[in-house]
Parts: structure tokens; sequence; C-alpha cells
């Protein structure tokens, strides 16, 4: 665990900090019967840096305000989900919280350095903490995760009003030599460059192995070492130059030196697959996942919205009346 001091540097100038802080802090938002502490607030903040924050230059105060609001809105939406928990019996997960204590206790050399990552913060704040974080996983698993079946069915109905979405176009898959012009070559250098190419050209047309032609004369050098191969490309994505000579090729062919604007390239078309419809077995799992995420954000949505108008939301802490009014 990453000591919480750190975000006390960070945000000490205006945010959620001074005479309010104490060894067993107030409630900073009262969800229900459920409190969130400045502690935990602190904390969710630090998470949100690490994910998004640029470290580069002094971070704006608007910035420092939004992701304030942020951590407070997943925090208020955590409580709720502990009150839902709580009306519906849920057990509480004592050897999961037994375990992530250790897992971070493990992390300090002894106690006096775990109780000086926490600060003021106490022992029984941090377990309370990580027990509602717990908390509100289970209820979650509960009231949504259980909710997400899909049948067979389900899934042929699917793909089967969706098949547009399962058009793979045509792919090709080359190997090249590819010779590199700079800009700031001389025309007369560009013709040599040229002439090397069309040389490399003639000896695979009559025979000689690309892989080794590629090996010791191609300028790409981390494709060098497979023999030039660059894997398969979907029709279109390709370089147009490139594309134009693979239309007029068969598998084995060698076209070039074609130029572009990189240089000359010489290319060996090594396979061809035709466009076709991705066969259900091959993205089944693929719309299952899709079919779940969009129901499960739908279960979300509303189950929240739900939890929102059952228990009370409190805006305790005066920093936090500008969060309240957002709502």
């Amino acid at each position: 665990m990453k000591s919480v001091l750190n975000v006390f540097v960070l945000l000490s100038a205006f945010l959620l900090i001074g005479s309010q802080v104490c060894a067993t802090p107030p409630a900073a938002v009262e969800v229900g019967q459920t409190g969130v502490s400045v502690y935990e607030i602190k904390r969710e903040m630090e998470r949100i840096y690490d994910q998004y924050a640029n470290y580069h230059g002094e971070t704006p105060r608007e910035r420092k305000l939004e992701i304030r609001d942020i951590a407070v809105g997943n925090l208020v939406e955590q409580a709720l989900k502990v009150e839902y928990a709580r009306d519906q019996n849920l057990p509480v997960p004592a050897q999961e919280i037994d375990e992530k204590m250790a897992s971070i206790r493990s992390q300090h050399a002894s106690d006096e350095e775990f109780q000086k990552a926490l600060g003021k913060e106490t022992v029984e704040d941090l377990r309370a903490s990580i027990a509602k974080e717990l908390i509100a996983k289970a209820a979650e698993e509960f009231a949504i995760d259980s909710k997400l079946g899909y049948t067979d069915q389900d899934i042929a109905d699917f793909y089967a009003q969706n098949g547009f979405m399962y058009q793979e176009p045509m792919s090709y898959r080359i190997s090249q030599i590819y010779i590199k012009v700079d800009p700031q070559q001389s025309i007369e250098e560009r013709e040599e460059l040229q002439v090397k190419a069309q040389i490399l050209a003639e000896r695979a047309r009559k025979g000689e192995d690309f892989y080794d032609l590629a090996y010791y004369n191609s300028d790409e050098e981390d494709k060098k070492f497979v023999g030039g191969d660059l894997g398969y490309f979907y029709s279109g994505k390709g370089q147009k130059e490139i594309e134009d000579a693979i239309s007029k090729m068969e598998i084995g062919d060698i076209a070039g030196p074609i130029e572009s604007k990189f240089g000359f390239h010489v290319i060996k078309l090594t396979d061809l697959r035709p466009a076709r419809t991705l066969p259900l077995e091959e993205v089944r799992e693929n719309i299952k996942e899709m079919l779940i995420s969009s129901k499960r954000k739908t279960l979300y949505d509303l189950w929240i919205n739900a939890l929102k108008e059952q228990y009370p939301v409190t805006y305790i802490h005066p920093d936090l009346k500008d969060t309240a009014s957002k709502e």
C-alpha cells in the first residue's frame, strides 16, 4: 500500500484536511447508516491520480476538484452497496478482510512503519474501509452478476441479426526487402538505390531464397531477421503502392521494386485469404462478452439509481458542499 502521506502532501493546499483530521475522523459523507471518511476519500483520490494524473507540472485546481468529486462519487456508490448488503443480510467476508489486511501489513517491515504509513488513521479505520470495499463487491455480485446469464439461443439470435459485424475483408501476407531512401539524398544516390532494389528483385525472381535476400540486404532492422515477413494485412490497410501491386499477384509471385515515399520495396506474396463471414463458433465468446457487458451496464445503472432513491446521501464536510450541489 502506498503511503497515504503522499496524498496529504499532494492535496494539502485546499482539500479535505486540517482541524477535522483526527484519530477517529468524522464522516465526510453519510449514506444511510454508512459513513465515508476523509481518509477513504484521500486514498481514492490517490488511486485516481495514479491512473490519470500528469505529474509533469502543477495539476490545475479545477482538475484536482474534478478528481475529488470522482473519488467522492465512487465512495458514495460503494456506501450505497453496503447499505443494500445490510438490508439483504449478506454475510461479511471476514476471511477476505483478514487476508487483505495481512497483505497490506506484509508490505511494511514493522508495526511502527505500518502505522507511519497510515498517518493519523487507525488500523481499525483501515480495516473498516476494507470491509466496506469487500462488502460492496459482494453486494454487486449478488444484485447484478447473478443475473447476467445468456443462453446459446440468445447468442445465435444476436449473430443472425448482426452478421454484418463479423464480415472479414480479404487479407494477405507478404515478405519484403526494403531499401530505405533518405529524403536528403541526391537524385543520383536515389537512382543507385533503385538499381540495387532492381537487382535484388531479379535475383528473387530467378529463385534465390527470399528469406536470405531479406536477411542480408533489407534496411528494415526489426523484420530482416524473420526474412522480411510483415505478417497479415487486411485489404485497404496497407500502403497503396504495395496493394496495387498485390492486386495483380498470385501466391509466390515477386513484385518490385515498388517506389513509395519511404524507399523501394521488393515484395513476395506468401498467402492470400478471401473475404469471409466469421463463423458463429469463432465469435461466440465475443458475442457473449458483448451481451453480458451491455446487460450489466443497464442493470447496474438501474440498481444504483434505485439505491440513490432509497438511501439518503448527506454531505457533511464543508469542502463537499459544492459536490452535493452537482448531484
